[in-house]
């Protein structure tokens, strides 16, 4: 049910633009209130989530966590396993 009133609502919207163009291609100026301040928040808010997300703000804590889990797996891994994974990739590499 919610993807039809979605839907009902886009093609509504898409409606109005396409009135909207009309009545400008006919010379009429006829804007809604409230229309432009849409078109103009809504991208500007965008963009600064944007620029939140790609800042140092989430990226350096999750490095973090990231390193300590490697740190954690490379604790739990034997040290034998480690190094006869070594040894292989050497007799590997020599071949």
């Amino acid at each position: 049910m919610g993807t039809i009133q979605k839907l009902s609502s886009q093609v509504i919207d898409y409606a109005e633009r396409v009135s909207d163009m009309a009545d400008a291609a006919q010379g009429k100026h006829h804007q809604r209130t409230g229309l432009t301040t849409r078109w103009l928040l809504l991208p500007a808010s965008g963009a600064a989530l944007y620029a939140l997300v790609k800042s140092d703000a989430f990226s350096r804590p999750a490095k973090e966590v990231m390193d300590e889990a490697k740190a954690r797996r490379r604790a739990a891994v034997p040290g034998t396993m480690v190094e006869r994974a070594l040894r292989e990739g050497r007799l590997l590499a020599q071949t």
